[in-house]
């Protein structure tokens, strides 16, 4: 079953994909409008077989509101356009996280800093690891 992981940013997301029990970095997107994403994400899913899509999802403080809003906005309508599995992986320092595995793989100076799609995996693997070790999931 294909799954895609999302660290969701203002600007950019980072993305991520499993097809078993290892998450990999995958892309990261630019936008421009919510609308632009949802339907650029909608037919990605779509057209990749997608089945199930997991957001991360930051600590909630008046600084993530907003963002929080929009990653809710983003999941409805994924769900709603696609009737895909929708979850949500707390991310705490997946971005930090991230940097730091691509600074000990040796790869930051080669990818040019695209970090959000290594954040998009840690939160995947975290995703898949909670799962594998028959904890909750958030839905």
């Amino acid at each position: 079953m294909r799954i895609l992981g999302i660290d969701f940013g203002l600007k950019k997301i980072g993305l991520a994909q499993s097809e078993g029990e290892l998450a990999s970095p995958l892309d990261v997107w630019r936008y421009r409008t919510l609308s632009e994403l949802q339907d650029k994400l909608s037919s990605f899913c779509q057209t990749q077989g997608v089945k199930r899509v997991v957001f991360g999802l930051p600590e909630k403080s008046v600084a993530t509101q907003p963002l929080i809003s929009k990653i809710n906005v983003l999941a409805r309508h994924l769900q709603a356009r696609t009737k895909l599995e929708v979850f949500f992986e707390p991310e705490v320092y997946t971005t930090q996280t991230a940097k730091n595995k691509l600074i000990e793989s040796q790869q930051r100076q080669s990818r040019r800093c695209q970090d959000d799609d290594f954040a998009a995996a840690v939160i995947l693997q975290s995703f898949l690891d909670r799962k594998q070790n028959g904890r909750p999931g958030f839905s």
